[in-house]
């Protein structure tokens, strides 16, 4: 097996092949090879320790030799005028009698001192809406489906949401016995990647573990920085890759860092800030296998995996409401059909209505998005444990409403109303319509239901089309207003609106 890292001078890792004794270490190739999992992972993560120790004393080397170098240079600058002030010897520029100043000439500023620079502006820590995480760490894709022999890609990425990171760390588990490491690209962060990239990978106990200092601080809005290519060695029907956390030694964990403090997930756990990755290993042939259940019963089983039909639906519910009348508030449920209970890892739903005559009233009370203005979803939190809320936001100038969450660590099997939006009629209408759309393939917002990155939803359309919708009249107000007056607005954050590259069509 052989590591390659792209863009740096790598260790070549054969397994038969004889390792050089790690300097100081004292072990040989056979003792190495005796040593139980537990010691292993011990000794793969003091080398990790030790190569921060000796990047951390590189680098304090360097700021006192700078530091040196600095003070021998400072006695031999010269004193500089300030700025404005005038030159030794010449006249005082702007004084009656006086004769003006020679070349260069120097205009005459009332009471100017030193021009004050612009600072630079400041790396700020990302400040998340109350329990949201900081700062998130995910594979991309989450799930895969691959045969034995097969390669694929995954990239690590990183979003720092409205704040800065200056340096990114991850310690990647997998399974050594389903899966093997190719090779390592950080060709995307390379140009903005200081000193040497470090990295570790032992295929006996299966971890991956690397450090990506930043040239300076930056805001990386979901970036991919690594690139990692797999190898399939035998089928499974839930290899996990998964982000890693050891106890007592934060540097040879997964974090993220700002000038030292550790900025990943939420002030309070910090390990909420990842999204694990799964793979599905599939037997290039199919072999029936019997497998025993419990003491007496057996059942036949294979290697083939093969994708449910699509039976989920989507749909709009009023409840049976065909007229509002202006400044009243009114209920719409965005509700799953899942007859056959079966798995789904995500759901988005994308509606639209004329902003001219409705308007969504923010209801976020326990929501886990709450800036903007949003739909209740915390109500459904317990039948739909979704791990990630990517999207739940309204546009009132648009008249538009995207949901977006994900199951990341376990698929769910539920049915029902999994987000609630309130209405309020602005503006007299013989007819308006709340539409659920399908954008075109690839585009997005959209109106979907997933699994393992296949839809789920039954009928799918090839091209933007209504899935469905509902229509209502909105009358005169009692006290007879046909046009609301004074609504009052809740801004939406920029720094979290979603706006999508390939927006596709509106259909309203």
């Amino acid at each position: 097996m052989i590591i390659c890292i792209a863009g740096l001078t790598c260790d070549v890792y054969a397994q038969n092949a004889q390792p050089t004794p790690a300097a100081g270490g004292g072990n040989n190739w056979e003792s190495i090879r005796n040593m139980s999992r537990e010691e292993r992972m011990r000794r793969n993560r003091e080398r990790i320790t030790k190569i921060l120790a000796e990047d951390k004393a590189r680098k304090e080397e360097e700021r006192k030799k700078n530091e040196a170098k600095a003070g021998q240079q400072q006695p031999q600058q010269a004193a500089q005028p300030q700025p404005g002030a005038p030159q030794p010897g010449a006249p005082a520029p702007g004084v009656p009698g006086q004769a003006v100043p020679g070349s260069p000439v120097q205009p005459f500023v009332p009471n100017a001192g030193a021009p004050t620079p612009t600072p630079a502006p400041k790396a700020t820590k990302p400040e998340p809406a109350r329990d949201q995480s900081r700062t998130l760490l995910f594979l991309m894709p989450m799930d895969s489906i691959v045969n034995v022999g097969d390669t694929f890609e995954t990239d690590i990425m990183v979003d720092t949401k409205t704040g800065h990171t200056d340096d990114i760390r991850f310690l990647l588990c997998y399974p050594p016995n389903k899966l093997n490491p190719l090779a390592v690209d950080f060709g995307a962060i390379a140009d903005r990647a200081s000193d040497k990239i470090a990295y570790e990978v032992d295929n006996h106990i299966g971890e991956l573990w690397m450090r990506i200092p930043l040239k300076k601080a930056e805001i990386l809005a979901s970036v991919p920085v690594v690139t990692i290519t797999w190898e399939a060695l035998a089928p499974t029907e839930a290899g996990q890759i998964r982000f890693g956390f050891v106890a007592n030694n934060e540097e040879a964990s997964t974090g993220m860092y700002l000038e030292g403090d550790y900025i990943l997930g939420t002030e309070h756990d910090h390990q909420c800030g990842v999204l694990d990755g799964s793979v599905v290993i599939r037997d290039k042939k199919r072999k029936d296998y019997i497998q025993q259940i419990g003491h007496r019963d057996l059942v036949i089983s294979s290697t083939d995996y093969v994708m449910p039909p699509a039976t989920m639906q989507i749909y709009l519910d009023s409840k049976g409401k065909k007229t509002a009348a202006v400044g009243e508030t009114f209920k719409i449920e965005v509700t799953l059909a899942n007859p056959y209970s079966r798995q789904l890892d995500g759901i988005q739903a994308y509606v639209q209505y004329d902003p001219k005559v409705l308007e969504i009233v923010d209801t976020d009370k326990n929501n886990w998005i709450r800036e903007g203005v949003n739909g209740a979803d915390a109500f459904a939190h317990a039948v739909f444990p979704f791990d990630f809320f990517r999207r739940n936001h309204a546009d009132n100038d648009v008249g538009d409403f995207v949901y977006d969450a994900i199951a990341a660590s376990s698929p769910v099997r539920s049915s029902g109303t999994f987000v609630e939006l309130t209405f309020r009629a602005k503006a007299v209408a013989d007819r308006t319509e709340i539409v659920l759309v399908a954008n075109d393939p690839g585009f997005t917002p959209t109106t979907d239901v997933t699994y393992l990155k296949t839809s789920m939803l039954k009928g799918k359309p090839n091209k933007a089309t209504v899935l469905n919708g509902l229509s209502l009249r909105v009358v005169p107000s009692p006290n007879g207003e046909t046009v609301l007056k004074n609504t009052k607005k809740k801004s939406l954050n920029r720094t979290t609106r979603y706006v999508p590259e390939n927006r596709g069509k509106r259909i309203y």
